[in-house]
């Protein structure tokens, strides 16, 4: 299905409580001129799909798979119950999370085509990672090589020489910064 997976649990009072496991299984799609290209975060797989929906082409990158360890989800889990008002429920909130599965470390973060009909694809980024770095693919799936991008900096258009996209300083201001692209040669 597209978009994330979702984790539903049933709540001590009755509720059901649902939300995204942890580093769960998520899918992003582009459209690629006249084909759509669709992938999921946990492998570094682009299937490519015509009109008809035929798969056409298959994309790799190799990219090692690995399972979420408890030392990375717990920091997460304490910024959320830390962020609960009224601290009679933050057990109740801690016993929620701890509940809530673990996915595998991603290994993509999004889709994007440039004007040129490029796809970028961005390379996820783990927790306290700094890399913003895309690889880039031609209409035939030939790997043209990675961009690295400044930290926080999200394409929103890829022009053929220039990338616009926006970041957030350290006061969670969001700008809009024009970037000019320089090929390697």
């Amino acid at each position: 299905m597209p978009g994330s997976e979702v984790f539903y649990q049933e709540m001590p009072d009755g509720q059901v409580d649902f939300r995204a496991p942890f580093f769960g299984h998520t899918s992003h799609h582009a459209v690629w001129g006249d084909q759509v290209v669709w992938a999921v975060t946990d492998t570094f797989q682009l299937n490519v799909h015509d009109r008809e929906g035929r798969r056409v082409m298959i994309i790799r990158k190799d990219q090692p798979v690995r399972r979420v360890r408890d030392d990375e989800i717990q920091p997460l889990i304490e910024q959320r119950v830390v962020a609960v008002r009224d601290p009679a429920w933050r057990p109740l909130v801690r016993k929620m999370y701890e509940a809530v599965p673990r996915g595998t470390m991603p290994v993509l973060g999004g889709i994007a085509v440039d004007d040129e009909g490029n796809l970028w694809v961005a390379s996820y980024a783990e927790p306290g990672d700094t890399a913003n770095v895309r690889f880039v693919f031609e209409r035939e799936g030939t790997w043209l090589g990675a961009v690295t991008l400044p930290r926080g900096f999200a394409p929103r258009h890829i022009g053929a020489d220039v990338v616009l996209g926006r970041w957030r300083d350290s006061l969670d201001v969001e700008h809009l910064q024009l970037r000019r692209l320089r090929r390697g040669r």
